[in-house]
């Protein structure tokens, strides 16, 4: 791919993404994740972005742990609302790329039968 072409690519997935970060409704959450899907659709195959994907997930699962680390030593306790804030913020951009994992999946076993 060109490198204009991949540059392109990655600046609309990311538009997607921090937008469905933020997107409080569902079906609109649901469009995004089409759109997410469709625009790398047009760029990688799925097993790159199922592969990305999954870097993705691992590394926020230890974003996780890590924030749940700080936030429980006492020596530097933040005030507890921060930390629901927080880690709900985390979970929730967790779930997103959980459901974008089980999109591309269930992309690539309708392209095998």
């Amino acid at each position: 791919m060109h490198p204009n072409g991949r540059f392109l690519r990655d600046q609309n997935v990311r538009r997607y993404f921090k937008t469905l970060i933020t997107e409080p409704d569902r079906a609109e959450r649901a469009r995004l994740s089409a759109l997410l899907v469709a625009e790398e659709d047009r760029f990688a195959s799925r097993r790159e972005r199922l592969e990305r994907v999954e870097l993705l997930i691992r590394d926020a699962e230890a974003r996780i742990v890590k924030l749940d680390r700080l936030f429980q030593d006492d020596d530097k306790r933040a005030p507890i609302a921060d930390y629901a804030q927080v880690m709900a913020s985390h979970t929730r951009t967790l779930g997103l790329l959980c459901d974008y994992r089980r999109l591309l999946v269930e992309a690539m076993e309708r392209n095998r039968r």
